[in-house]
């Protein structure tokens, strides 16, 4: 599910927009709202939302001076403008931002919509897809297993059982008695991947299969995982399967 903030300095665009259009409909919910430039930069840095919806004249910051802070931090999040301006040099800048859309004031849902949808085809590759991808690369280098060192083929098994006990390098290193930075080296040099790369495809795949679970909640699912930090669990989870791991929990 696309995760949506809504920043506009004036309540009743913002309550509207909340209320009357129904975003589950089309697999997105708003997750944060707020009323100037501000609040809403550190919303956006809190949830790394996959769109912002904002104005462009507010207090604090402006919407323009807002993205321009989270793209210096290299943010995720796609935008969509909603003024009341059609001044050009409004536009420009916006585009000089990366930004996916500019709407003008007053709002159509249908057109609001529109571009979400538009984002969205953009960003999010199937879940088969990026799904498949994890494991391929998975099953490649656990095939190979046999074909590595005796130490390497026991450490991409020690990982692989005690994935949910949240081993480290140095964890592992230690089962061994190997240095860490040894450890790392031959890693990387016989499986083509670092230690943190394996190790971090292993969370990702057994969370993906643990959301699977109704039983469990998203954020228990990252804490499981040693991800104590529920918006980097987030972050890292979209970045290899495409999506917020909200989705596969129905």
């Amino acid at each position: 599910m696309l995760r949506i903030i809504i920043i506009d300095d004036n309540k009743i665009v913002v309550t509207s927009l909340v209320q009357s259009i129904e975003w589950a409909s089309f697999n997105c919910e708003v997750v944060g709202t707020a009323f100037d430039g501000s609040e809403g930069l550190k919303l956006v840095q809190h949830f790394s939302p996959d769109i912002v919806i904002t104005d462009i004249r507010m207090p604090g910051f402006d919407g323009l001076e807002m993205i321009q802070m989270l793209r210096t931090v290299n943010t995720s999040s796609h935008f969509i403008i909603l003024t009341g301006y059609s001044d050009f040099s409004y536009a420009q800048t916006a585009i000089r931002l990366g930004v996916s859309d500019f709407i003008l004031k007053p709002v159509i849902n249908d057109e609001l919509i529109a571009s979400i949808k538009k984002i969205a085809e953009k960003i999010a590759p199937t879940s088969d897809t990026a799904s498949s991808a994890v494991s391929t690369v998975l099953n490649e280098i656990n095939r190979k297993s046999d074909q590595y060192s005796a130490l390497i083929s026991s450490t991409i098994k020690s990982i692989n059982k005690k994935i949910l006990e949240n081993p480290s390098l140095s964890d592992i290193a230690c089962e061994f008695m190997i240095s860490p930075s040894h450890l790392s080296k031959l890693f990387k040099k016989e499986t083509g991947y670092s230690f943190i790369d394996y190790l971090t495809l292993c969370k990702m795949h057994t969370a993906n299969e643990l959301l699977k679970n109704p039983k469990y909640r998203v954020y228990q699912v990252g804490e499981l995982l040693g991800y104590h930090d529920y918006s980097y669990f987030y972050q890292v989870y979209k970045k290899y399967y495409g999506h917020a791991p909200s989705e596969k929990h129905k």
